[in-house]
């Protein structure tokens, strides 16, 4: 996380949306970008890249910025990124943990992280970044958990929705989440907020920023306490067949600090230094036809890095960083077995760590009579840990050691007059990782170009490799085994069966090759106006997830694949895996006769391809200020090849799975002290598949959002305002499903739609 990636990527996709993003930040108090943006395109870092300047890497990047939170009332990273509809809100999500949802290992989330999804390719499938570098995963080891990141430190959130492997190396295999903290702050700012929703989550929201600068040094500092109350599923309709007590969402605690400063030690060279701690607590009731327990979660995350930076001759500059993070969640759970009355306790926990070095040059090699021939290099190494004082056989660690490398070439340039050929420039790069452990070695590499028509018309495309490894707790024998009776055939009965879940299988790494179209016009006549379409495709081999996540049922084995299931098991087949379990509930195994076995595998393959479609325009009428914005994303083709020659299991518009269609519409208006944000979600409608006999369809979702922001003095730079939102305004249910189990009979897909309903919030602002 060097002063250089930060410097950079406070800004944002390329000179010219930049200057469109910027033209919107500087009129925003909320963001402090405008101010420590650098002074030319020259210093800019784009997301995706290691080379200062370069542009045309990126073909699909949403930015988040800091009134985006306010306007939207996003409490976490984590709102905020599944606010996108690129972002698919199953896998590691606090909503599909409290109702049991298995698909991408959802229901192992024991940490009750909140990670990114892009493109829905799970959790694991996107790399987390804070300023342009990694943090240690959180609980089970697949994601980072943006949740523990000090809310109160984000300037903005810039998340790509390509394959990047080839500049961060692994686990970037639907995209990058760069989370950019400020670095820099002149004065105080103060913020206290209140919400609540129908029933519960009555939220206490406290921060304060400080900031400023002496001599050659320039520091700043933030503090931030939440505090949201829980919400029972008595509270909502759709739960009221949970065995109680239960709830929906955990009480939670958080408390977070974060420190970052520079010193200028000449001219040419700076030190630079950061680091974060946060602590979070999440409270939880649990009942089923098995147990009822109370939960407890805890979880440390601190991080801590520091380097230098430096200019080397004219164009060259050069970093080194060194980091070290650390994740420590742990749960507590104490209940009572429904079946014998016997009263239990358990604990687990998972302590991960990371260290790294890492260096990094980048300038111009040479110019040719479109350009400079910028290129960076680069190297770093990796430790990474985990053990747990509960399972000391699930202790590992591996080191990581990599090299990668970018070129940008410059073929065409305006000054050259070529016909049909406004500008045209080409980049290639490529990351090769060595990681121990037995994994071996890969190299992945990325192949961009940028061909601009005239200067309202861009094409822009890119081919790359991506890949992940099996995380620590993936390699791992941790699994979890219950017994239950279920539906086995269409004769009305119920045989008993033993369910595993979690890991325990020999797992491969996984490897991608992605491609990314966009085409996009922003009319000089039109000022304001910008309008893309693009389109990508992902086949992703060897994906680590469930085997059949669209049809397996707990309690109806009907439609699970052959494959999953022994229907002839031994008795010592079942004490064994029982005897293996990290966690087993259901009594007695006597009377077992098949085994379901849902642990994660290599898939053979999977595919998902789309279109995505992006309108915005922004104007000043008169005293006032308009901009509408429109994110569209489609989802043609999403299927899994479970084994190689197997038939193709779509998972497009299945319950638990992203819908063909999701949308987010703004549009704003600001006129003297007074600013409004209307949204519009959009989750189009799918099926629910899990019917043996037909598939029944599942409405749309539709939610209106509204925020409001009132200025309560003429100084912006010492502003004072209230920021008013009020989420899905209109309290809109999720649609109906079928109870997604007999041991959680939830009727919502908390994948496609929240259960939380109408949220309000009131939030004071004031800058000292």
């Amino acid at each position: 996380m060097s002063a250089l990636l930060w410097a950079g990527q406070a800004m944002a996709q390329d000179s010219r949306d930049l200057a469109n993003a910027n033209k919107q930040t500087s009129a925003d108090p909320t963001s402090e970008s405008s101010k420590e943006g650098p002074s030319s395109d020259s210093d800019i870092l784009v997301t995706g890249s290691n080379i200062r300047g370069n542009t045309n890497t990126s073909t699909s990047l949403s930015i988040i910025s800091r009134g985006d939170f306010e306007r939207s009332g996003f409490l976490d990273a984590g709102q905020a990124v599944r606010s996108i509809p690129q972002n698919f809100s199953g896998g590691y999500n606090v909503e599909n943990y409290s109702v049991g949802v298995a698909e991408d290992q959802a229901n192992l989330n024991q940490a009750i992280a909140s990670s990114p999804n892009l493109r829905a390719l799970g959790s694991g499938a996107t790399l987390t970044l804070l300023n342009g570098g990694r943090l240690t995963s959180a609980g089970s080891g697949l994601s980072v958990d943006m949740s523990l990141i000090p809310t109160a430190a984000i300037d903005r959130i810039e998340v790509l929705a390509d394959g990047a492997s080839s500049t961060y190396g692994a686990d970037a295999v639907a995209g990058v989440v760069n989370i950019i903290t400020k670095r820099s702050y002149d004065g105080v700012e103060t913020r206290a907020l209140y919400g609540g929703a129908q029933g519960g989550m009555a939220t206490y929201n406290g921060s304060i920023l400080a900031g400023g600068s002496a001599g050659r040094f320039s520091g700043v500092v933030s503090a931030e306490y939440l505090r949201q109350g829980s919400l029972s599923a008595d509270d909502r309709a759709q739960a009221k067949n949970i065995v109680m007590p239960y709830t929906l969402i955990p009480l939670q605690k958080r408390a977070s600090f974060m420190a970052a400063g520079t010193f200028d030690v000449t001219s040419n060279v700076q030190l630079f230094a950061d680091g974060f701690y946060t602590h979070a607590q999440l409270d939880s009731d649990l009942s089923n036809s098995i147990y009822a327990a109370h939960g407890v979660n805890k979880t440390d995350q601190f991080l801590a890095d520091a380097g230098l930076s430096a200019k080397i001759g004219n164009s060259w500059h050069a970093t080194l960083t060194g980091t070290l993070s650390r994740n420590n969640p742990e749960q507590v759970s104490s209940g009572v077995l429904t079946s014998s009355g016997r009263r239990f306790s358990s604990s687990w926990d998972r302590i991960s760590m990371l260290k790294s070095v890492q260096a990094l040059a980048d300038g111009e090699l040479f110019s040719l009579p479109a350009g400079a021939v910028k290129a960076s290099i680069g190297g770093s190494y990796r430790y990474e840990s985990t053990r747990s004082t509960f399972d000391p056989e699930a202790s590992a660690h591996r080191d990581v050691v990599s090299v990668f490398g970018e070129l940008a070439i410059p073929l065409v340039s305006p000054e050259q007059s070529v016909p049909f050929v406004h500008r045209l420039s080409l980049t290639t790069s490529g990351h090769w990782d060595r990681y121990g452990g037995g994994i071996g070695s890969a190299f992945v590499p990325k192949f961009a170009g940028a061909w601009e028509v005239s200067d309202s018309i861009e094409l822009r495309g890119s081919y790359s490799r991506s890949y992940r490894a099996p995380n620590l707790n993936e390699l791992s024998s941790n699994y979890v085994a219950y017994l239950t009776d279920a539906i086995a055939d269409n004769s009305g009965g119920t045989t008993r069966i033993l369910w595993v879940q979690g890991s325990g299988r020999n797992l491969h790494p996984e490897k991608s090759d992605n491609m990314n179209f966009q085409l996009r016009y922003h009319p000089s006549q039109i000022k304001g106006l910008d309008l893309s379409v693009g389109y990508y495709r992902f086949v992703y081999k060897n994906r680590i997830a469930d085997p059949d996540p669209n049809t397996i049922s707990f309690d109806d084995i009907r439609n699970t694949l052959p494959i999953m299931i022994d229907r002839t098991p031994s008795a010592a087949q079942v004490q064994a895996l029982i005897q293996g379990a990290s966690f087993f509930g259901g009594g007695n195994p006597a009377g077992v006769t098949a085994i379901v076995d849902s642990r994660l595998v290599n898939l053979s393959k999977t595919e998902i391809s789309g279109l995505e479609g992006r309108v915005a325009y922004a104007a000043n009428i008169g005293a006032s200020a308009i901009s509408f914005s429109s994110n569209i994303n489609y989802i043609d083709k999403f299927v899994d090849y479970v084994t190689a020659g197997a038939s193709p299991t779509s998972r497009v518009g299945t319950t638990f799975s992203p819908p063909h269609w999701r949308a987010r519409t703004l549009a704003n208006w600001e006129i003297s002290r007074f600013s409004t944000q209307i949204a519009w979600n959009y989750v189009g409608s799918y099926e629910d598949n899990r019917s043996p006999t037909a598939n029944i369809p599942v409405d749309s979702w539709n939610t209106v959002d509204l925020g409001v922001t009132i200025h309560l003095g003429n100084n912006r730079e010492r502003d004072t305002r209230l920021n008013l939102v009020a989420t899905n305004v209109f309290n809109a249910r999720p649609p109906f499903i079928a109870a997604t189990s007999s041991l959680v009979p939830a009727n919502w897909d908390p994948t496609n739609a929240s259960i939380v309903g109408r949220f309000l919030s009131i939030e004071f602002v004031k800058k000292w």
